[in-house]
């Protein structure tokens, strides 16, 4: 769907009842400012380009959130109201953060860090799938809170390198944890005996059945 039909269909009357959206590229302000009037929205996936986020407090019903981020540098702690609309999304399941688009070639939301994902993640009470992609986080100590320590399943780390080696012990923490996958992620290759205690059946992490991992280049 071209941003052109949905700003046309949403701004007419309707009634419609979508549930799940794969959103047009770029996901501006223009755009946001009517997805509320989608309250049925359960999931949605694209590109934001806006700087505004406030509309995911209309969504209540999302509980799948796929969002990469194009660069904008005219906004001012973008990350900062990307959580505080994320917080009102209680019902999240499933969420995925990329500070760049491969497919784009895009980036931003460089300053989303682990001070922002420490303050948002427990207000999701209902998280089991997370996945965080080119993001430029140096530490994992928001994993060893709940809800994260209890029903975190899937857990996706893709270039993330600027993590330490030393930030894996905060994966330890997840014995629910079924799928890790480590791609391209911290500072430095992690070693053998690291990599031999999440290998299944894993020693730290009983549940777990499925472990990809690759060192950065």
């Amino acid at each position: 769907m071209s941003l052109a039909l949905l700003r046309r269909l949403l701004r007419q009357p309707h009634q419609l009842q979508w549930q799940r959206m794969r959103l047009p590229y770029p996901l501006d302000d223009e755009v946001t400012a009517l997805l509320p009037q989608l309250p049925s929205l359960t999931a949605i996936s694209g590109t934001a380009r806006c700087g505004d986020f406030g509309w995911l407090r209309c969504l209540p019903n999302l509980t799948d959130v796929d969002l990469a981020f194009s660069h904008r540098e005219d906004v001012a702690d973008r990350a900062a109201a990307l959580v505080a609309g994320l917080q009102h999304c209680t019902n999240i399941e499933v969420l995925a953060l990329s500070g760049s688009s491969v497919f784009l070639q895009l980036s931003g939301c460089t300053d989303l860090t682990a001070a922002h994902l420490a303050d948002l993640l427990p207000r999701l009470p209902r998280l089991r799938g997370l996945s965080l992609d080119f993001l430029g986080i140096d530490s994992l100590a928001f994993l060893a809170q709940p809800p994260m320590t209890s029903q975190l399943s899937i857990l996706c780390l893709r270039s993330c390198s600027q993590l330490p080696p030393t930030e894996l012990r905060r994966i330890h923490s997840l014995r629910g944890l079924e799928y890790l996958n480590l791609s391209d992620s911290f500072s430095a290759p992690l070693d053998s005996a690291a990599l031999a205690l999440l290998e299944p059946p894993s020693a730290v992490l009983p549940r777990l059945d499925d472990f990809w991992y690759s060192a950065a280049d």
